[in-house]
């Protein structure tokens, strides 16, 4: 699965990212296994605004953090021929995409063998006590 970030939407990986040319390169070329690519719609009950980011977590204005890491997973597989298993299942994303993606999937561990996180942040204050944030050479548990 990929998160958006900032205030993008769920298609902004085929609109903006051009991300279907990059997948059919790397099914082409055999480095990808046929795949199921889902961007899911992260925007909570508040809906799109350029006056805040998708939080992809669970709280007051939604569930996405259950939604996407558990739910949807669930969705998916009986819908499709998937993997059960965690090493077939990937979550990344954008910015706040990639900072949902690694908070979403380290409390989905049981769905999620690979996360990923291009330019997200990590000084979110709603994110798990396991995320750490880096600085250079040395990395020290959220507080």
């Amino acid at each position: 699965m990929l998160l958006y970030g900032d205030h993008d939407n769920a298609r902004a990986f085929y609109n903006n990212y051009a991300i279907t040319s990059v997948l059919d390169a790397l099914h082409g070329d055999r480095s990808l296994e046929p795949s199921l690519i889902v961007p899911p719609d992260g925007n909570d009950n508040r809906g799109s605004s350029p006056l805040f980011d998708s939080v992809y977590s669970d709280g007051p204005n939604g569930r996405m953090s259950t939604l996407i890491g558990s739910d949807l997973v669930q969705v998916l597989q009986k819908r499709y021929r998937t993997s059960s298993g965690t090493g077939s299942w990937a979550l990344g994303g954008f910015s706040s995409g990639g900072w949902g993606a690694l908070t979403i999937g380290l409390r989905h561990l049981d769905h999620f063998g690979t996360l990923f996180s291009h330019d997200g942040y990590f000084t979110d204050a709603a994110a798990p006590p396991t995320v750490r944030t880096c600085s250079s050479a040395r990395c020290r548990p959220n507080r």
